[in-house]
């Protein structure tokens, strides 16, 4: 079976890699094989230091942004047992059908996507909201044996992902957290409503810093420095 002529695709030839679609399932684990973990990663990525990246960390990154755009939960799905042993399931089988390759952000299109997923974060974080735009066309296959469908989006930056992304806010925003701890503030998914640290060893040092400043206690105004014995 030939492959099929993706329109959108073929016209970004000049500037996209494209991979085999084994490439990609075999890095889905490390985007996350259930809703909350997929969100992590995304909390993760926005706030990952891109120009620290060796090239083999850019060719990871790459197809880790393919595979989280890949599958859309439902925002009012990701309890659903059918849905999660889905996503399990896929994430380790390679697809057999539609034949063809799949196309790679650029390293410029994948920090476009880090930009636009950074700030709705942060409006969410500070303003209890936020929008996300989605710039995709979508691509409609039948088997020509009349056995199967295949639908697909194919994205564009700065919106690669931001469907699945928003499926995933849209389930999982009031456990979206900055963690509390002064020297961390990384961003997290909680696993409780009250939980407002990432690690226990960030809430254990945010405890010690409080204990110790309430023994120290207020300073007077005044110079503190020792006096020098005559």
């Amino acid at each position: 079976m030939r492959r099929p002529k993706y329109s959108k695709w073929e016209k970004a030839r000049d500037k996209h890699e494209f991979v085999e679609p084994r490439q990609i399932t075999e890095i889905e684990d490390r985007v996350g094989a259930t809703p909350q973990r997929r969100l992590q990663w995304a909390l993760d990525f926005a706030k990952r230091d891109l120009n620290s990246l060796t090239v083999g960390d850019w060719a990871n990154l790459r197809r880790e942004v393919v595979a989280f755009d890949g599958w859309v939960i439902p925002h009012d799905q990701v309890k659903s047992k059918r849905v999660l042993k889905q996503l399990r399931d896929d994430t380790r089988r390679v697809p057999t059908w539609p034949p063809g390759q799949v196309p790679l952000p650029t390293e410029e299109e994948v920090r476009q996507i880090q930009e636009a997923l950074r700030i709705v974060v942060e409006t969410l974080l500070r303003d209890g909201e936020a929008s996300i735009g989605i710039n995709a066309s979508f691509v409609i296959l039948r088997d020509p044996r009349g056995q199967r469908v295949y639908f697909s989006r194919v994205p564009r930056a700065p919106s690669w992902g931001g469907l699945t992304l928003a499926n995933l806010l849209g389930a999982f925003a009031h456990l979206v957290r900055e963690c509390r701890d002064e020297t961390c503030r990384a961003w997290f998914v909680a696993s409780r409503a009250n939980k407002w640290y990432c690690r226990t060893r960030c809430q254990s040092r945010a405890t010690t810093r409080k204990f110790r400043r309430s023994k120290v206690g207020p300073r007077k105004p005044g110079n503190w420095a020792p006096k020098r014995r005559q």
